[in-house]
């Protein structure tokens, strides 16, 4: 389910150089630059970035870190980290594992973290895959059953099977959906949907920053 569905046209090709390990994982060794992309075991889906095709208000293109169907024709994003800061360059941004084992994409030139996945790691003996559902998970490396972040709890516009929606109790994560702005700036829209929070067993469709049903 899309709670709002984005056609794009634009085609990532596949470069991922020094590449050893399998195609849906990425280490410590490794970086995704530019047109790079890893996919997921079953073909289905792809992790790259991508742009949205015009031109920002700064005479750039917006370029995004996301998921989407890899098999699909039209550019289909179905999940996107960077949605609050876009990348205008990336020739000088990459997505790596950083020194604290966290997924981290980072400008080269100011060395700034333009988004981070901010798990409580400390070491990088972390491997980020591309998981066959499209669930983009960061793991312990010697411990597959460790996983310590995913994006299956932060979605964004589109409901994967296998994502859970509501509320975490103990962290205080509102897993929910929400729409995008425009077909350009992919920054989150004005519409969500998540579960009631009067405690209600359904689902709502509110305005964001309100608990009142749309």
């Amino acid at each position: 389910m899309h709670l709002f569905l984005i056609p794009f046209g634009f085609f990532l090709s596949l470069h991922f150089p020094g590449c050893s390990a399998a195609m849906d994982t990425i280490t410590s060794r490794q970086a995704l630059v530019g047109n790079d992309r890893i996919i997921s075991n079953n073909g289905k889906f792809a992790l790259g970035f991508f742009q949205t095709g015009s031109k920002s208000s700064h005479n750039t293109l917006n370029w995004y870190l996301g998921i989407w169907y890899n098999n699909v024709p039209k550019l289909t994003p179905v999940w996107i980290a960077n949605d609050h800061n876009p990348v205008t360059d990336t020739t000088t941004s990459e997505l790596i594992i950083s020194s604290d084992g966290n997924l981290v994409i980072l400008n080269q030139v100011t060395m700034s973290i333009i988004w981070s996945t901010h798990t409580n790691t400390i070491s990088n003996n972390t491997i980020a895959m591309l998981l066959n559902s499209g669930n983009l998970i960061l793991q312990n490396s010697s411990n597959s059953s460790n996983v310590l972040w995913q994006s299956f709890d932060y979605p964004t516009n589109t409901f994967l099977p296998g994502i859970k929606l509501g509320w975490n109790k103990i962290t205080g994560l509102n897993r929910r959906l929400v729409s995008r702005k425009n077909l350009i700036d992919l920054a989150p829209g004005r519409y969500g949907a998540e579960l009631d929070p009067s405690g209600a067993n359904q689902y709502i469709f509110t305005q964001l920053n309100s608990s009142i049903p749309y």
